[in-house]
Formats: C-alpha cells, structure tokens, sequence
C-alpha cells in the first residue's frame, strides 16, 4: 500500500524544537544566578556577623587585659617625694656661713601597699641662670629635659635605712645619718647662688616596686637662697612618676 502523506499539523518543526532548549538554558541559567547571588549575600551577611564577633571578642579580650593590670595595681604603693629639707650651716671648706650644705628628700608612700626600695639616686648640681623671679626660672620651657640629666649614676646611689616602706609611711622617721653633702667648687660658686647668677638644683630617680610590679619616682627642686629652702620644678615631667 502507499504511505499516506502527515498533514502540516503532523510534520516536525525545526524551528519550534530549537526555541524550546533555549528557553531551557536561558532558565535554568536564571536560576543558577539566582542561587549564586542568594550565596553571595549569605556569604556577604556571614562576614559581616563574622567582623561583629571579631570586634566583639578584641573589646572583651581588650576588657580582660585592661581589668588585669587593674588587679596588678590594686594595693599598690605609690611613692612621692614631696618637699626637699635643706641643710644650711657653715661650709668646712671655705668656712661660708649659711652655706647649702646637704638635703634631705621628704619620701613618702601614699599608696595603699607596701613599697619595697630598689634604688634611690640623688643629685646636686650647679645651672647657669635662667631669666629668673625670685631665684626660679620663670618659665618651663627655660628648665633642663629629662634627657639633659643623668639620673642613674653610680656615684650618685643613696643608700636608705631600710627597705621597705609601708602604706602611709614615710622616711622622715627613719632619716637618721642621711644627708647627702652638696659639693661646691669654691666660695665664687656660694656667691654666684646667692646673687643669682647660677641656679643650685637637687634631683633624682627612686625605684621601688610592689609584689608583682615595679615603679619609679623622679623629683627635681630648685634651691631658693634667699629663703633657704627648695621649690619644686615647674617642667611637669622633672616630677613624674608610674
């Protein structure tokens, strides 16, 4: 028998076929790029919860460090020295009357702990004149810098009574035997500071610690020969202490 012809509706379509698996690419590319953005916000999101627990485990970890050197200063003694004494009598040597002839450092421990003494260095020493009042450089900015001293020197290590001092103790107590002697070069010297013309200075560096940490104290006083007395530096960091 002969084959009877398919009628138009019966006939493959090239055209059609082709259509339809683009619009299964074009979809499922679609979706693709869908899930890959709704990964790039989680990622995204994900990162963002990260750096938030980051910070907030550097604030705590920041916290647990600042709340453990609080703990080391707790009881912790604090060592100030608060006037200079001066010694005036006749200079042996040149046989100068009222003549600065030693010192004695008013230390005391305002803490709450006991300090244990290290070291205590302290100094005499002769300064050209500033502009000065009284017999005191106006102004800060004319006194020496720290770095313009030596404050460690080994000759100029003071040996102290004792070595611990207590909350709210002082060594004005226990000062027997300790005056450290201001050397003079002559009597010019004597009549230079009365007149004004150089500038005596007594300075010097304690170091003391408590149980678990250690500290320092630096002091510096200007010498007043008209009053016969120290006054306390005015550069703020000739005075400073941890």
């Amino acid at each position: 028998m002969t084959a009877k012809p398919q009628s138009p509706n019966q006939t493959p379509n090239p055209s059609n076929s082709g259509h339809n698996s683009e619009s299964d690419s074009t979809g499922a590319l679609i979706f693709l790029t869908a899930v890959m953005a709704a990964a790039t916000i989680a990622i995204a999101v994900f990162n963002y919860q990260l750096v938030g627990v980051t910070d907030e485990m550097r604030k705590a970890t920041n916290a647990a460090a600042a709340a453990a050197d609080a703990a080391l200063h707790v009881n912790r003694p604090a060592i100030v020295v608060t006037g200079i004494v001066s010694q005036v009598g006749i200079h042996q040597r040149t046989g100068t009357p009222n003549t600065l002839v030693g010192y004695t450092p008013q230390i005391y421990n305002l803490g709450s702990g006991p300090a244990e003494i290290i070291q205590v260095f302290s100094h005499s020493r002769l300064f050209e004149a500033y502009e000065t009042r009284d017999g005191i450089p106006n102004l800060a900015a004319e006194e020496p810098t720290v770095n313009d001293l030596l404050w460690d020197a080994e000759s100029d290590r003071r040996e102290f009574p004792r070595t611990i001092l207590g909350a709210g103790e002082s060594f004005e107590n226990y000062m027997a035997g300790y005056t450290p002697i201001v050397n003079w070069i002559g009597p010019d010297d004597i009549e230079k500071v009365e007149l004004g013309e150089k500038l005596r200075a007594v300075y010097g560096l304690i170091r003391y610690r408590s149980s678990v940490k250690k500290y320092w104290t630096r002091f510096f006083y200007w010498y007043d020969p008209q009053r016969r007395s120290f006054r306390r530096a005015y550069r703020p960091e000739l005075n400073r202490r941890t």
